[in-house]
């Protein structure tokens, strides 16, 4: 089925980053002041940004301090080749870390809606200020997507990889936030493997954490 086209573009560097590799970018203007004691936090995987205007319209509406998106796209043709991540934090002037996953490689055994030729990951979106950030590289890899990636019509390079933020808000002081995308292409023993990893990288931190 033909995807929604979105005319929203930002522009996509040619230096890509690599898999493990952490962007960051602050698009934030004047603070705005914080009415809320709670801290609003939203979890979404926006399939690639297949529908990025929609997905936008809803986080506006949603106005979340804290935002862990995954299936971030960028310079992918089947994403319309834009930064899908750029294009979210900028237009919610937000504070944004990108960690990237795979270098999706265009490929004729991939279906026009799954085209590569950028790169995919997962992030971090805020309206604070980052007190670090990082890329979690699992150690349990159900698919091993170098070899097996063509075999799946997904030609790609990487390994899974979750996106770590230590945020600091108001609300709740630092708080340590952690986006992932879990392999679905294996059974439920593989993915509890891998949120294992993400588990004992908790139980370094006294902090607040949220997954």
């Amino acid at each position: 089925a033909h995807r929604d086209s979105v005319t929203m573009s930002h522009e996509v560097s040619d230096c890509l980053p690599q898999p493990g590799d952490v962007l960051l970018h602050d698009f934030r203007t004047a603070k705005k002041p914080i009415e809320r004691d709670e801290l609003r936090v939203v979890t979404w995987n926006i399939e690639r940004g297949y529908k990025l205007r929609e997905v936008l319209e809803q986080l506006e509406a949603l106005d979340a301090d804290v935002i862990l998106l995954q299936e971030i796209d960028i310079g992918c043709d089947r994403s319309g080749t834009v930064d899908t991540g750029v294009v979210l934090a900028s237009a919610l002037h937000m504070n944004y870390m990108f960690a990237c996953e795979f270098i999706e490689r265009y490929h004729p055994v991939r279906s026009p809606e799954l085209q590569g030729g950028g790169v995919h990951g997962n992030g971090i979106m805020t309206r604070f200020d980052f007190q670090s950030t990082e890329a979690i590289v699992h150690t349990h890899h159900p698919i091993d997507w170098d070899n097996q990636g063509m075999d799946m019509g997904e030609p790609r390079h990487g390994k899974r990889i979750a996106a770590k933020a230590q945020v600091v808000t108001p609300q709740c002081g630092v708080v340590e936030f952690y986006s992932l995308h879990l392999e679905n292409f294996c059974g439920m023993v593989g993915r509890l493997k891998q949120f294992e990893d993400v588990l004992r990288d908790c139980r370094d931190s006294s902090l607040p954490q949220v997954i």
